[in-house]
């Protein structure tokens, strides 16, 4: 957690092993070891002519083993999208900038959703997620958030990165790191990082409020 430009995005794709520079390959991940790291980044990147769902199997036919037969991906893309509730939109086009097809196409939220989707179709032990309520209003934030903390509770572990998030929102974060210039400047749990500045700034209203530096 920090201001823009505290170093949140670089920290993630270090920890990530995300590759910054080389070339593509071509090779695809289908005959390799299960992925046990999920990245989602800040920008939904998807084909805007699919749909969610055919999305959805792209992904899985891309990321899971090579010996999953074509009954099994369609049950865990079904089982995702109803996990992620979008099934009632799993027939509508993604969109997007370049799409001018004149249907409904899936809102900011349904798109943040997705990215959460076709991260997990093959159930990563680990999840970094680079400030995954950016451009959701406070409401879908929040969704986005619970959706977050039910993978918690599968076994999966979650890292994010946040700007500034809403109290509502902070008070689901277990350990927290904060970040400024590059530097780690605060860590701990939640709560005892509250009671800390509290102590601190006593005259500083919390509850409600948005905690986090910057």
């Amino acid at each position: 957690m920090g201001p823009s430009g505290a170093g949140k995005t670089s920290l993630l794709q270090i920890l990530a092993r995300q590759e910054v520079f080389g070339s593509v390959t071509g090779t695809t991940t289908r005959h390799c070891e299960n992925f046990e790291v999920g990245f989602v980044s800040q920008q939904d990147i998807f084909e805007p002519f699919l749909t969610a769902k055919e999305t959805m199997q792209l992904y899985a036919e891309l990321m899971l083993p090579a010996h999953t037969t074509s009954e099994d991906r369609e049950k865990k893309v079904a089982s995702v999208l109803s996990e992620l509730g979008l099934t009632q939109v799993a027939d509508m086009f993604v969109g997007g900038n370049d799409f001018s097809g004149g249907s409904k196409t899936l809102s900011g939220g349904e798109k943040r959703r997705l990215s959460v989707g076709v991260t997990i179709v093959n159930d990563p032990q680990l999840i970094f997620l680079d400030e995954p309520t950016t451009g959701l209003d406070s409401g879908t934030a929040m969704e986005m958030t619970s959706i977050l903390r039910v993978l918690t509770t599968k076994g999966c572990g979650i890292i994010i990165s946040i700007h500034q998030p809403r109290y509502e929102i902070f008070k689901e974060f277990d350990q927290c790191f904060f970040l400024a210039d590059g530097v780690l400047v605060a860590s701990g749990h939640r709560l005892d990082l509250l009671n800390f500045y509290k102590v601190m700034f006593p005259n500083q209203p919390m509850r409600g409020e948005r905690p986090a530096l910057g």
